[in-house]
């Protein structure tokens, strides 16, 4: 019904409402998304999100209420608390060192180096065992192919959503039954990671090394959570964790390599910060990199990993042009458009990390005081618990890709030929994969 098509321009004119009782908020002049924030926004129940999350028993998509309150208060204490992160240390320090081998590897048979892929897998592997305790490649079933095949599904537009009496073309379509097939896929990879944490922790009855299942799992037993509770996060912590990292990560490599000059300074500032004899970018160290983490907020501000925020009023709302929203009503914050608002941003189609210099304070990872002008994972008590956590994955990542490695175009292809094209769903990823010639860095 081209919604996506009507408001992903940046500079169009104040856009009408798609359909009844839908609105979008793009910019200032529309009225600020701080205006919504009192009013409770929730997330619309669309189709593939009540049947991919169990009927929206998912923190992301759970309607707000004291059940909603309490599942946030134990995902953000059990899971995304500094001990927790910490906890996981190890993990992502493996996959640092696994990453630098593949790109070795990549070198030594002079083959060029797939950064999105490559990033991707980072973020997957990471995920899996900080989820499951155990190596992706262990497993039998490939979880990469599930998991697009699911988020492909989530963001997909269902008419049942906006015309319920046409809902039948989705039937018609074959949407609905290959929404059903992805989430049978999906609860059965659940269900055996399940059965075999249980049969695991039978034999040895113990509770150290928790991985994050294992505190659902302990959580449920306890009755605080359902089982269908417990799946839906297992479903928030795998969109959530995988593809918003590696789309940074990748993203920001094809700004840098379009633009030498910030690539080196970020290089000089990695290097010199971190030096040569430890021989990987540690988490201890992100601190230090100030220019690294403007250059990942400016990438989050021009390809926000979540670029279009889909929300449902409780109560009438008026904006502060005095525009006014009944309750009920479902509200698109275009994320996209607002990080390329003239009126937000001065140049705003310019790559230049230095514009956060004066508006953020060194290793902050708050959006909170840019007066919601970036706002790539949402706002208000609806934020994404995850936040931190998906910061310090993409930092760590980009940091260790340009600490260890210096980076090329392909033999023959400009800067001018990198194809910056995006392709859309649940998250904006690049259409066209990111290839480039990696060399090993030798300090002199």
């Amino acid at each position: 019904m081209g919604i996506l098509q009507t408001v992903r321009p940046a500079h169009a004119p104040k856009t009408r409402p798609s359909f009844r009782h839908r609105r979008l908020l793009r910019n200032p002049r529309q009225g600020r998304p701080q205006d919504l924030r009192p009013r409770l926004l929730l997330p619309p129940p669309q189709r593939g999100h009540l049947r991919a999350l169990y009927g929206s028993s998912d923190i992301a998509f759970m309607p707000y209420g004291e059940r909603w309150s309490q599942q946030r208060k134990l995902c953000t204490v059990e899971f995304f608390n500094a001990r927790k992160i910490n906890s996981f240390k190890s993990v992502r320090e493996d996959e640092i060192v696994r990453m630098a081998k593949h790109i070795s590897s990549r070198i030594s048979g002079s083959l060029t180096v797939n950064v999105s892929e490559l990033a991707l897998y980072f973020s997957c592997n990471t995920t899996y065992r900080m989820a499951f305790g155990r190596d992706i490649a262990g497993d039998d079933f490939n979880v990469y192919d599930v998991l697009r095949e699911a988020q492909e599904m989530l963001a997909s537009f269902f008419m049942a959503d906006y015309f319920p009496l046409l809902g039948w073309v989705d039937v018609a379509t074959g949407k609905k039954s290959r929404l059903r097939k992805s989430f049978l896929k999906l609860d059965g990879i659940y269900q055996k990671f399940i059965d075999r944490h249980l049969d695991a922790k039978s034999r040895s009855g113990s509770e150290e090394n928790e991985d994050l299942l294992d505190v659902l799992l302990r959580l449920r037993k306890d009755g605080q959570l359902t089982e269908e509770n417990l799946k839906g996060i297992l479903m928030n912590i795998f969109i959530g964790g995988t593809d918003t990292s590696s789309s940074v990560v990748e993203w920001a490599m094809a700004e840098l390599i379009r633009l030498p000059e910030l690539m080196k300074r970020a290089q000089e500032e990695v290097r010199s910060c971190v030096g040569r004899s430890k021989g990987k970018v540690e988490e201890s160290d992100l601190h230090q990199l100030h220019y690294l983490k403007r250059i990942v907020k400016e990438t989050m501000r021009l390809h926000p990993p979540a670029p279009l925020l889909i929300k449902e009023t409780m109560h009438p709302v008026t904006l502060s042009n005095g525009y006014q929203i009944p309750p009920k009503t479902m509200i698109y914050v275009n994320a996209w458009a607002i990080g390329r608002d003239p009126d937000a941003w001065e140049r705003p189609e310019v790559f230049d990390p230095d514009r956060f210099v004066n508006m953020v304070s060194p290793g902050v990872n708050s959006f909170a005081h840019y007066d919601f002008k970036l706002i790539p994972f949402g706002e208000g008590r609806r934020i994404c618990p995850g936040k931190n956590l998906g910061m310090l994955m993409a930092e760590v990542a980009l940091a260790n890709l340009l600490y260890s490695f210096d980076w090329q175009l392909p033999p023959g292809m400009s800067e001018e030929d990198v194809n910056m094209e995006e392709a859309l769903g649940f998250t904006v990823r690049r259409k066209h994969a990111l290839c480039l010639v990696a060399a090993k860095f030798e300090a002199n």
